[in-house]
Order: structure tokens, then sequence, then C-alpha cells
């Protein structure tokens, strides 16, 4: 597809819906999920891939991180080599971040629905996720890179979140959100976006 510099826009915004097409199986999405992937492309210079992936995973569609043959646990090492303590499993499924989870506090506006993590390769997610990780492994001193590298096999990477919700097998994607907005107001911009039923909360 090419694009002129008077239809740019228009452009990049049909090249972001065939992509996100191509990233579902049963699933839709709503308006406010695609401005908030279009944002992050155009304005934040982030590659919608990030959260392309993580929905082809939601939708079966993506294939496993690490391929083996059998169905052993994969066992890896990362502390000192006097030790025969095992530091984690490989992780084989088809993304490195956490799986998805409801949203189960009562209190919470967003009980009942769902996120799933996408990373962004940016500073402040290294940071936590490392820290992250040498909290899971207190007992050894992880070099940055090694604590991050067994983040990865782990499948237990943290970055911001896909809100959706989920009824039988189907999953509507409803937008972007970080940890940092809050439940509340989170679900103010679904409500004000007409993104879910304005009784629900």
């Amino acid at each position: 597809m090419t694009c002129t510099e008077s239809n740019e826009t228009s452009c990049a915004r049909k090249k972001l819906k065939l992509e996100i097409e191509r990233s579902l199986n049963n699933g839709k999405y709503k308006d406010l999920f695609f401005e908030d992937l279009y944002r992050l492309w155009r304005c934040e210079a982030i590659s919608p891939e990030v959260v392309l992936r993580e929905l082809r995973v939601l939708e079966g569609l993506e294939k496993p991180l690490m391929k083996v043959d059998g169905d052993e646990p994969i066992k890896f090492w990362i502390g000192p080599s006097n030790t025969c303590k095992l530091d984690g499993l490989l992780n084989r499924s088809a993304s490195a971040t956490k799986h998805p989870t409801r949203f189960k506090r009562k209190t919470s506006p967003l009980n009942g629905l769902w996120h799933k993590h996408y990373f962004v390769y940016q500073a402040d997610f290294l940071e936590q996720n490392i820290e992250n990780q040498k909290i899971n492994h207190k007992a050894l001193t992880l070099h940055p890179l090694i604590a991050m590298i067994s983040r990865v096999a782990e499948g237990q990477v943290t970055g911001q979140w896909i809100i959706y919700e989920k009824e039988n097998d189907q999953h509507t994607y409803l937008a972007l959100a970080k940890h940092k907005d809050g439940d509340q107001a989170i679900f103010d911009r679904l409500k004000t976006a007409c993104a879910i039923n304005p009784t629900s909360g």
C-alpha cells in the first residue's frame, strides 16, 4: 500500500485496521481500542505489533515463543554453578507477558472485565521488570540482562494493559490503559467513549 503526503493519515488508519483484523479470530474491538492503538503508534512511535501479538495470543493465532519436542518441563539455572537449585522453567506459551487476569476486586468499577499485559521496550518498563525479577530471586545477584531474560523465559513480563470483555469464547477489546491510570479513570474513559454499557459498574 502506498501513501501520498495528502492521504498519509487515512492510509495509516486503513493499514492499522487491516492489521487488527488479521490479528483476530472471532474477536472484535471498540473504536476506543483502535484510537488508543493508533495514538500509541503515530504519537508515541511504539509499534502496534507489541499489542497485536498479544491479541493473536488471546485469539489463539500465535505460535509458542519456544518450540520444543515432548512435554517435559525445560529447566534453567541463573544462579552460581555450585548450586543445583532450579531457578525457573522456560515459558512455552505464545507470550512472554503474564497470563490474562480478570478484575475481581468487588469495589473496582472494572470488576468482571479482563486485562492482558503488553510490553513496551522503554526504560521504565525494563527497570520495573528487572526489579520484580530480583525480588522473585532474592538469593541471587542478577545482572539486569539475565534478570530480563529469565523473566521472559518464565512468561512473567509485565507492562501496560489491554482491557477487554470476555463472553464465552469471544473477546471484545475495549481500550489500552496504564497501571498508573487507576481503575476509576479507566472505567470513566470506557464509559465516556461508549466502549461499555453506561449502566455497568
